[in-house]
């Protein structure tokens, strides 16, 4: 099924739940109004003066100036909070409070700014209009005027009025029941001891924290349910007992040991689809049982996250009767960006801000690499129609945060890097990029800040109008579980294949340093080229090398490394933190140069 016939039919199929209650005006904020809330009294509730002064006939100070003052005999005090007084008569004025009731026979207020006061007397500098600085009874709201209409929001403004009108209680639409559960045998609350095979579950957290947002939804959370059919039906059950509708993470694919869409295909109607063609995103389930509705993730997290934020979503808050405020914003794509053809692509974006124009830069990774959306501020909904939308091109993006950086880091920072980063005034967006590959996108990307590697120090000129901010020589060799190992035997021993060695990627500049190395071995190199074996990150090629997997690791060396591993050198790679000429000129980057500098102390192998 298509991204668009998913969104609209879970749409289509949430009814907005009827029921009401009542709820008390100060608890009222975010609710929907069930019906028309009319005010009890005028507003204001009787004539009263606007400023502090003295309640007068106006006719009294129709020729006062300050060359011409006029005495007025001081009455009395008419405070706020008392019954109106009545007026004395000609001659005479009454102090009065702001917003104190307005004397009877009184038609103006004399500001107090505007006066002296002489003993029993007060001399009055300017005339006063009629009924200036007055406020009349229902001058604002009259009595039984419509003040909140029945579906909308109150808001904090529509509280302060209803109070202020008398209204005590509102009817509202009571808030929708949602259970959430996540299926898995795999499952572990955080905090729990993490084993080989289990992972932390974070799909339910997220949802819940989601809608927590609403003002008129209530969750439920319902734990894990087993790989189990009868489990799964049993709870599935339970939940549709005690909730207007469900939502269900995991057990939506179509493997041996995913229940949770086989249960849904029992209810009735059941399963209104299953798979949608979506990146990423495919293994969603939405359902009905009865009138309610089953809302089924896919397990990954960024697939769950994804599918709900776009289809499920704007079901709940039709549900809800609650109106997103979640507006597109129009990005320009920074670069070509890949998409899956015969698919609608879910494109997680780094947002940056030059001036007028926000800019998308795509963040890739594995439907299960939920951290990267640490890395991004946004996404954008593109259909595949094509294989690849261009630099340039203008598209929707949906905002994750309100807060887009400025300025762009291209590369994946090292830890010298992180330390400059961490200290520059303002942040960037962190455009992480294959080491080998930063430098074939300068010119294309024009960063304000990047990371740039290579055997031979690093000419900044080369790429246009940069600064070398820090430069420095990391270490790299081979990790080992046994010590007292040469090179030369390691080479020999790899290209023979007695043992087995792991690097980061073929497209990190230490793997790339190490086969120039490789050249002054003529008849190992490219046997022992042929046997190294590539995992996505440091953490995975060292967790190998522990495990047993594999013998050797080839990388770059950390003084702070909390691992029983030896360290045998072979060279160094150059690195080089490059800053934009214009960067430099408007930013201030001298404490972020000092601290990295002081960090590459650490880079020295003991």
């Amino acid at each position: 099924m298509s991204f668009a016939d998913a969104r609209r039919l879970a749409i289509e199929h949430a009814d907005p739940v009827e029921e009401t209650e009542t709820v008390s005006t100060g608890e009222s904020a975010g609710r929907i109004c069930a019906l028309d809330v009319y005010s009890r009294v005028p507003l204001p509730p009787f004539t009263r003066s606007e400023v502090d002064g003295y309640a007068v006939v106006s006719a009294d100070l129709s020729t006062a100036s300050p060359e011409n003052p006029i005495e007025l005999l001081l009455a009395g005090n008419a405070e706020i909070g008392n019954p109106p007084l009545t007026h004395p008569g000609p001659g005479s004025c009454l102090y009065i409070a702001t917003g104190a009731a307005m004397p009877s026979f009184c038609d103006s207020v004399a500001m107090v700014e505007d006066t002296i006061k002489v003993g029993n007397k007060v001399r009055f500098t300017r005339n006063v209009a009629s009924w200036e600085n007055v406020a009349h009874s229902g001058e604002d709201v009259s009595r039984g005027t419509l003040i909140a209409r029945r579906d909308s929001v109150v808001d904090p403004r529509t509280v302060a009025v209803l109070c202020a009108a008398g209204v005590d209680k509102i009817k509202a639409y009571r808030k929708i029941r949602i259970g959430i559960a996540s299926s898995g045998n795999e499952l572990l609350h955080p905090g729990e001891e993490i084993s080989a095979g289990k992972i932390y579950e974070s799909n339910s957290t997220y949802v819940k924290a989601e809608l927590s947002k609403f003002c008129n939804v209530s969750t439920k959370s319902y734990g894990f349910i087993r790989d189990d059919m009868e489990e799964v039906r049993r709870m599935i059950s339970r939940m549709l007992t005690e909730n207007d509708a469900i939502i269900l993470s995991g057990g939506t694919s179509a493997g041996e040991g995913d229940f949770v869409y086989r249960v849904l295909e029992m209810e009735n109607p059941g399963i209104v689809f299953h798979g949608v063609s979506v990146k990423p995103g495919t293994p969603t389930v939405f359902a009905m049982s009865g009138k309610k509705p089953v809302f089924g993730l896919p397990g990954f997290p960024v697939s769950a996250m994804m599918i709900f934020r776009t289809i499920f979503l704007p079901a709940i808050e039709k549900m809800s009767r609650e109106r997103s405020a979640v507006r597109p914003v129009t990005v320009t794509l920074a670069m070509k960006t890949l998409l899956r053809v015969g698919y609608t692509s879910l494109i997680i974006m780094r947002l940056v801000r030059r001036g007028s124009t926000i800019y998308g830069y795509p963040v890739n990774g594995a439907s299960g690499s939920i951290a990267r959306l640490l890395d991004a501020e946004g996404f954008a909904i593109m259909e595949g129609n094509r294989k690849y939308a261009d630099a340039g091109e203008k598209v929707d993006a949906y905002l994750f945060s309100e807060s887009i950086p400025e300025s762009v880091f291209l590369g994946t920072p090292d830890e010298i890097a992180e330390t400059f980063i961490l200290n520059l005034v303002s942040h960037p967006a962190v455009v992480k990029m294959d080491e080998n590959s930063v430098r074939s996108f300068i010119i294309e990307i024009v960063p304000d800040i990047t990371l740039v590697s290579g055997t031979t120090i690093v000419n900044p000129e080369d790429y246009g109008n940069y600064t070398t901010a820090v430069g420095y020589t990391v270490p790299y060799g081979f990790y080992s579980r046994d010590a007292g190992l040469e090179v030369s035997s390691i080479i020999k021993s790899v290209s023979a294949g007695k043992v087995r060695l792991v690097a980061i990627s073929g497209n990190d500049a230490v793997a790339s340093a190490f086969i120039e190395y490789l050249s002054g071995f003529a008849d190992d190199a490219q046997g022992m080229v042929d046997r190294i074996n590539y995992l996505p990150t440091r953490e995975a090629c060292l967790s190998s090398l522990t495990s047993g997997e594999n013998d050797l690791f080839l990388g770059k060396f950390r003084k702070s490394e909390d691992r029983e591993v030896n360290f045998i050198p072979v060279g160094t790679v150059n690195y080089s933190i490059l800053v934009s000429d214009s960067y430099v000129k408007n930013h201030d980057i001298e404490k972020a140069v000092e601290k990295a500098m002081e960090a590459t102390r650490e880079l020295a192998v003991s």
